[in-house]
């Protein structure tokens, strides 16, 4: 590519530099001053025009740059901020300008997976009909369909593959807040570090076909719950919905999300190998009215022990975010005074990430103890308990991978457990929380596995959600950028486990 530049002075005496270059019809120019860099000059240039290569899909014309207009300033603005060049590429350039809509998201998923629960239902009912029917024959009772169902029987139960157990699950106490329900746990998915996968909410038709019969859930009461049509994971792994938002919404409302990943180690604290607690984390807008979407919105930090201080994060503004304005004084509003945001969709206006080994950070810490027996299997006992008292643990569920054909016998348990099949085998042990739905502060299990050694229980994965973020960004203040008038406004947090595990 070659690259040209010129030098010329004003009427006023003042040099200007201009460093051009041929994109195919057209010519990519930029203005220095001749004391700058001309190599960071040259290397800016040629950036920019990988952006507009990019954007301009095939040949680069007058009229494609008309219509990727907004885009390419967007990116031009990414690179070069106030006259100084900012230090990314063309991948960061993508990663910013990749923002997505959250609400359109969660419609998709939810018109998904409303089809696919028809179909599951309707499978499920037919393989309980055919169950009675047999089980009535053996029994040899005339009402082939009667409806009545045991309680699911108990773990001490001897394993029948001829004749499987329907699961019983207890119904999640959030379950009812959404429309969609989660996807039993894999441990596999669970792995740190590995790409997750979009996935049905509920399993696939085969999922229950492996070598494992479907074992119900054991309850630390006399009756065993109802059966349900599907069987809830947490719902931090189902779509990004949040149970503690608010019933009913201003015209301006703010939403807060943090994803937490970390490896902790077997014996407590982070993981030899870890990279730390990494926190990714964004804010929403969402302007229902015409009439207020001129507005700024001022940003807060809380520090206490248990959080990230401000200093600590990184934070990242929309491309059409005033970034002086953020740097300042943490102000969302447009660089555009005379714009206002979009109106009756969710707008991501601010993103930040941290990498932290602070292990104050930890909400909850878990402590398995598989111990070798002389009949060849393991006994386990463990236990959890909570670590950071800013963090309301809801949801909390416990996964522990198990060895290929080892039926588990639990001899204690506090709250409740199920056994998932869907490729390899999870003793999933749900906590259950108290009237607002937050888990003790601790608790524990133990149970045996026969033919098992203690290194086939781990990676253990926990999963829960929490009304507060780590960060402690809350929303200060909202008000319209013509006279500062402040505005009515509601807002909704939720922390959520994207990659826990004992390692």
């Amino acid at each position: 590519m070659v690259v040209l530049s010129a030098s010329i002075v004003t009427k006023g005496g003042r040099p200007i530099r201009y460093v051009y270059q041929p994109l195919e019809d057209l010519w990519l120019v930029i203005l220095t001053n001749r004391q700058s860099n001309i190599l960071q000059d040259i290397d800016t240039l040629q950036l920019l025009s990988r952006i507009v290569s990019d954007f301009c899909r095939g040949t680069v014309t007058e009229a494609e740059v008309l219509g990727r207009s907004f885009e390419v300033l967007s990116s031009f603005d990414e690179v070069v901020c106030m006259g100084y060049r900012e230090k990314i590429d063309l991948n960061g350039i993508r990663s910013v300008m990749e923002m997505e809509s959250h609400e359109e998201k969660i419609q998709e998923i939810i018109a998904k997976n409303k089809e696919q629960e028809a179909k599951e239902e309707l499978k499920r009912r037919a393989k309980q009909l055919d169950t009675q029917r047999r089980e009535a024959l053996k029994r040899g009772q005339s009402d082939v369909y009667s409806t009545g169902m045991g309680s699911g029987g108990g773990y001490d139960r001897p394993y029948q593959p001829s004749q499987p157990v329907a699961p019983v699950v207890r119904e999640d106490p959030y379950s009812s807040r959404t429309t969609v329900a989660a996807k039993p746990f894999k441990t596999k998915g669970m792995q740190l570090g590995s790409k997750s996968k979009s996935q049905g909410v509920l399993g696939d038709e085969d999922a229950a076909a492996g070598p494992w019969p479907p074992v119900s859930v054991i309850q630390n009461s006399e009756s065993a719950a109802p059966p349900t049509s599907a069987a809830p994971a947490s719902a931090a792994k189902a779509v990004d919905l949040n149970p503690f938002a608010p019933e009913t919404q201003e015209n301006v409302h703010l939403v807060l999300r943090e994803k937490l990943s970390a490896e902790l180690a077997r014996d407590g604290g982070l993981a030899p190998n870890s990279t730390g607690i990494n926190i990714s984390g964004s804010l929403e807008l969402k302007v229902a009215a015409d009439s207020e979407t001129k507005i700024w919105v001022n940003l807060n930090h809380g520090v206490s022990k248990g959080t990230i201080p401000a200093s600590d994060i990184q934070f990242k503004t929309h491309p059409n975010v005033d970034k002086k304005a953020w740097a300042d004084s943490r102000v969302i509003k447009l660089k555009d005074a005379e714009r206002g945001f979009p109106t009756k969709q969710g707008l991501a206006v601010l993103k930040w990430r941290l990498t932290s080994k602070d292990e104050t950070l930890i909400p909850i810490s878990i402590n398995c103890w598989p111990t070798s027996n002389d009949d060849g299997g393991c006994d386990v006992n463990i236990e959890y308990e909570a670590e950071n008292e800013n963090v309301q643990l809801h949801n909390l569920v416990i996964s522990i991978p198990l060895p290929d054909g080892s039926y588990p016998k639990v001899a204690q348990c506090d709250g409740t457990y199920e056994i998932q099949t869907e490729e390899t085998a999870v003793l999933q042990w749900k906590i259950e929380g108290d009237d607002e739905g937050v888990a003790p502060s601790g608790g524990s299990m133990e149970f045996h596995c026969p033919d098992s050694d203690p290194d086939s229980f781990f990676p253990v994965s926990v999963d829960f959600i929490s009304p507060s973020i780590l960060s402690q960004v809350s929303v200060d203040q909202v008000a319209t950028v013509a006279g500062d008038e402040p505005i009515e406004f509601s807002s909704d947090a939720l922390l959520s486990t994207e990659e826990y595990a004992v390692v």
